[in-house]
């Protein structure tokens, strides 16, 4: 996640009138064909369905005026699109509520039965990498850990989530020798949305997996399929790694490919999962999966947009 959203993100949004829940699609399913490939590598798969808080920001998250939205262009001549949307105070975004957040750490056994709010102090060190403004921290780490970290690279959201109570570092994670800043065992290691977002994907994993503790669990999430757009400052550039982008049409991924979806969510999951982490992410074990909207208050053109996440939980062996 980086702070307040719509970033542009290159895939096909959803402009949503109200009540903009009757529009939304918020799709947590995934096809019978890959929950059975799932399960054949001993991979669970968390069906989460969409609750009172997430139907709640679907309806109510604040669209920009067209007064900010122009005043959002003129800032990001300035500062880094992030920056800008922290300036004014807009985009807010939504991935997991509190109760979506611990179905998904139960299913994954890190988080024991009972009640939500029975859920003690589970993990010791908690690190949030590329945290935008810590609202995702503050809400779901924070009840959970002794201690969470975080990095962003956006200096005002930095701020922001410093004022969450976020001991949040303004380094790049995918930068040589960034784990020496932040240490190392930590027990849970989340990555929002940020792997599409930053120039050097394949390193970030790297690092985010020597972090780990022996036996730590990592949560990535990301919008299917992966399109990359990096910002240096106020500008885009071309990463420095290229995530691959997986044809839903070969061979390999037809049975999971749908000829009435036409994003293919199954088939990018697939390959995210079975191709892309084996490779990219050393040490690492899928454990379970799940697929949830990643929503983002928008302006008068667009008052909400939609993207289709996917969201693994990944163990380290002790």
């Amino acid at each position: 996640m980086v702070g307040t959203g719509h970033d542009d993100r290159e895939q096909t949004p959803k402009t949503m009138a109200a009540p903009r829940t009757a529009a939304a699609k918020l799709r947590y399913g995934a096809g019978q064909a890959l929950q059975e490939a799932a399960r054949s590598r001993g991979v669970r798969f968390c069906e989460l369905h969409a609750d009172d808080a997430t139907r709640r920001f679907v309806d109510t998250a604040p669209v920009a005026p067209p007064s900010q939205a122009l005043a959002h262009r003129v800032l990001s001549l300035f500062m880094s699109y992030y920056d800008a949307n922290a300036a004014l105070g807009i985009y807010p975004l939504h991935l997991f509520s509190q109760p979506q957040w611990t179905q998904l750490m139960r299913e994954a056994d890190l988080l024991p039965t009972g009640s939500a709010e029975n859920v003690s102090k589970r993990f010791s060190r908690v690190l949030d990498i590329g945290a935008g403004d810590g609202s995702m921290a503050q809400e779901l780490l924070l009840p959970l850990a002794d201690e969470v970290h975080a990095t962003e690279t956006a200096s005002r959201m930095a701020a922001l989530a410093r004022k969450r109570g976020i001991d949040c570092k303004e380094i790049d994670v995918s930068a040589p020798d960034a784990g020496r800043e932040l240490g190392s065992d930590f027990d849970l290691v989340c990555i929002f949305n940020v792997l599409d977002r930053t120039a050097r994907p394949l390193s970030l994993l790297r690092t985010a997996s020597e972090l780990l503790a022996p036996g730590g669990a990592c949560v990535i999430a990301s919008p299917l399929p992966m399109r990359q757009i990096c910002f240096d400052g106020s500008l885009k550039r071309q990463p420095d790694e290229t995530l691959p982008m997986p044809d839903p049409r070969s061979p390999e991924l037809a049975a999971y490919s749908s000829a009435t979806d036409n994003d293919n969510w199954d088939a990018y999951a697939y390959a995210f999962m079975f191709d892309f982490l084996p490779q990219h992410a050393p040490g690492l074990r899928l454990d379970t999966f799940t697929r949830l909207p990643y929503l983002s208050g928008g302006d008068l053109a667009e008052p909400l947009i939609e993207y289709d996440d996917i969201a693994v939980v990944l163990r380290k062996d002790p």
